[in-house]
């Protein structure tokens, strides 16, 4: 697969052209990095990844886990992998080195990591642990952490999280699992949980488990459930992490940096996908060009000049575009939120991450999805054989919409909670930010159009919100209920629409540069293309500025026909009886 993982140019442009992400290195926190430092750690992942992982992962999938006498083993291949991933401290990048980790900006750990995301099988068996880990980090005791924290840590024991139950997914307030008091201030665990990623495997000697149990007489429902730390089988002994009936709140900070993490699954697994389909339509010849498909003599060209293939592609490549930077946005909001010097500064970042997390997870992963699709598609036949890889991606990007809370309700956390913290504060900022990109762009040559689309989208997120209030002042709960997952995707295309022109505005400028440099002009399309293809940072930006109006004038305008549908206020969806559905 050579290096057909992620798009490095672009990841760089997000990090540096974009975010700027060197300033956090004023902050004393990063006082340490530098940007040739960040660099250096993403080439050095690169080199991870092409090198050591993607060699195993065809043959990783189709040898699979096996369960021999109660024991789950993971593909030969792992063993290898998870020593060099634990020496190279990928797995602790952003830890606090008081804890034995690298001290990272979230931000790079993100983007260092979505080099790993694509052998997801690898990956997730790591990524469970460091979040477990951090949850003992911030919510354990001095006795816990000295006990847990290195060996997790360096990843000599791994974790996962154990929240679903078979009769208890999303609902967790309805879990059975019980905590049993013992007389040394310990616990037992009795129950059973399901779908537990990495609940056993043959990598590491330990695994801890961070469990949600209620324990024996606390209320039922989500406020009488706590989380303990389970390391053996001993029968299920267990300690407290945190406050007793604080599980949820504990939780919740794993879970929203597992969301995020599935909102990488989805960038990645597009990047990957979209990257194959790309080479696979500058290879694979097919049919006479379009100017020619009358001349059965005419040759035949490769399939990247078929006007619905260019489609498909630039389709895909603004879908991808768009993603990393919303994901690459939410993960410096973590990172601005903690060097901040006052406290305006952290609850704007803070407000930020909580309206983009929803979308980074539901939005990113569906979306991700449907490029796998896609990918598949620009294959023809031939992607939906396992001979070639984009079968895999799509197989392995499914999850991602439905573990760490469906994205159903990740539209109705959006809906629900996000969209009124505050009063309403963190939307409105989130609009005030958006509005500041377009004001900068407005007045630009060929940007002004753009801008003013964006603006629209802007304006209407503001107007369905207002509309959303109003249904809830009238008592039409189920209008934003019912419409909450078409709403998360008018807001992610909104957003992607606003950071696809922030891309455009900083593209352009640098695109206007090189022109001017190698004095040519764009009005003589001859010499533009001679110019675009004989220059590589020029072909670059060029394909930033056409990906934003592509996404602009094409995708974004999907979202006023959601506002459309969902100002209806038509409720069919609780209206019709059961039966119905199979009539």
């Amino acid at each position: 697969m050579a290096n057909l993982i992620v798009d490095a140019r672009d990841q760089r442009f997000v990090l540096h052209e974009m975010l700027g992400i060197e300033d956090l290195c004023e902050s004393p926190r990063y006082a340490d990095f530098s940007r040739d430092v960040f660099d250096m750690i993403l080439n050095e992942a690169e080199k991870f990844a092409v090198e050591e992982m993607f060699p195993t992962l065809v043959e990783s999938d189709k040898e699979g886990c096996r369960l021999e006498n109660g024991e789950i083993f993971v593909p030969k291949s792992f063993h290898r992998l998870y020593r060099l991933f634990c020496e190279g401290g990928w797995g602790a990048m952003s830890k606090s080195p008081e804890v034995g980790g690298q001290g990272l900006p979230y931000v790079m750990a993100t983007s260092a990591n979505e080099w790993f995301i694509h052998n997801l099988g690898f990956l997730v068996l790591g990524f469970l642990g460091q979040g477990a880990a951090h949850l003992i980090e911030v919510y354990g005791s001095e006795e816990l952490k000295a006990k847990y924290l290195p060996k997790m840590v360096s990843g000599e024991w791994n974790g996962t999280m154990c929240l679903t139950e078979p009769n208890a997914g999303t609902d967790l307030g309805n879990m059975s699992t019980k905590a049993i008091r013992q007389p040394d201030g310990t616990f037992k665990i009795q129950g059973t949980k399901s779908f537990i990623t990495g609940l056993d495997q043959d990598l590491t000697e330990n695994i801890i488990h961070p469990v949600l149990a209620r324990i024996e007489g606390d209320p039922a429902g989500t406020k009488g459930i706590s989380i303990f730390l389970v390391g053996d089988n001993n029968e299920c002994y267990a300690e407290l992490l945190g406050e007793e009936r604080q599980g949820i709140k504990v939780m919740f900070q794993m879970m929203n940096e597992a969301r995020i993490g599935t909102g990488m699954q989805g960038v990645g697994s597009a990047s990957i996908a979209y990257l194959h389909a790309l080479q696979y339509a500058k290879e694979r010849i097919q049919g006479s060009s379009l100017e020619n498909f009358r001349d059965p003599n005419a040759p035949k060209v490769p399939i990247i000049k078929h006007p619905d293939v260019r489609r498909m592609l630039l389709w895909m490549k603004a879908s991808v575009d768009s993603m990393r930077a919303m994901l690459y946005f939410a993960a410096y909001a973590v990172d601005r939120e903690v060097t901040a010097e006052d406290e305006a500064g952290k609850e704007k970042w803070h407000g930020f991450l909580e309206i983009l997390t929803p979308i980074v997870k539901a939005y990113c992963s569906d979306v991700g999805f449907k490029v796998t699709e896609q990918a598949i598609q620009v294959y023809g036949g031939y992607g939906y054989c396992s001979e070639y890889p984009v079968e895999q991606f799509m197989r392995d990007e499914k999850i991602a919409s439905i573990y760490e809370g469906a994205n159903g309700v990740q539209a109705l956390d959006l809906v629900g909670r996000k969209l009124g913290m505050k009063k309403g504060a963190y939307f409105m900022n989130l609009l005030m930010e958006m509005g500041d990109t377009v004001a900068k762009y407005k007045e630009i040559p060929g940007l002004s159009d753009l801008a003013e689309d964006v603006q629209t989208g802007v304006n209407l997120l503001g107007e369905m919100g207002l509309f959303f209030a109003d249904c809830g002042k009238a008592g039409k709960f189920m209008v934003p209920v019912g419409h909450a997952y078409p709403f998360l995707m008018m807001m992610g295309k909104i957003v992607s629409g606003w950071l696809m022109l922030w891309q455009a505005g900083i593209a352009k400028e640098k695109l206007d540069e090189l022109a001017k440099g190698k004095n040519v002009d764009s009005s003589d399309r001859e010499a533009w293309g001679t110019f675009i293809r004989d220059n590589s940072d020029a072909a670059f930006y060029e394909g930033k500025v056409v990906s934003a109006r592509y996404f602009i004038k094409n995708v974004l305008p999907e979202a006023d026909a959601a506002a459309k549908a969902i100002k209806s206020e038509d409720l069919s969806i609780v209206e019709i009886i059961d039966e119905s559905f199979a009539s």
